[in-house]
């Protein structure tokens, strides 16, 4: 598998956005490594402040919320026919929402096998376990050499740089 194939997923449904009365969908998702900053906004898009009787105001965290949180902050941009895009700072739970349950789960998949993938760039999985995991998932790994996903990383992206993912 090479890099570029990693974080880009093809959608089955596609994202439908609507333009006055044109329907458009978006079916490739482009996805990022994400950083302690996206971890740390993904913590703070999940909480919520509610009245406890008696206890006034608890500040709680949803755990469903925060990997969804996660999950919406890898992602780069969605393209559309055309090349529309649909970049990052556009993108909110509003339009998550719009995903089907197949997309989404598409997204997310991927976005753990990024995870996993810097878990073996690292050192903490082996080769084997990743390919394992890259299978389970029904990703073609048939174009990667031996010990080519150690060196999966997006352009621009230091060697070190730690990143955690959906960690479930």
């Amino acid at each position: 598998m090479q890099t570029e194939d990693l974080f880009k997923v093809r959608l089955i449904d596609g994202l439908p956005t609507k333009v006055g009365d044109v329907e458009h969908r978006y079916h490739t998702v482009i996805l990022r490594e994400l950083t302690v900053g996206d971890e740390r906004q993904a913590v703070k898009l999940a909480e919520r402040a509610v009245n406890v009787p008696g206890q006034g105001y608890k500040l709680l965290t949803s755990d469903e919320t925060y990997n969804t949180a996660l999950t919406m902050l890898a992602i780069d941009k969605f393209i559309g026919d055309g090349g529309r895009q649909i970049t990052r700072d556009m993108i909110d739970f509003n339009l998550i929402d719009k995903l089907s349950i197949a997309d989404y789960e598409l997204i997310q998949t991927r976005t753990i096998l990024i995870e996993s993938s810097i878990k073996l760039r690292h050192g903490d999985l082996t080769q084997q376990q990743f390919d394992e995991l890259l299978k389970a998932a029904g990703v073609d790994s048939s174009r990667e050499s031996p010990g080519e996903a150690e060196k999966l990383e997006p352009a621009g992206k230091p060697a070190g740089a730690k990143v955690s993912v959906l960690a479930e």
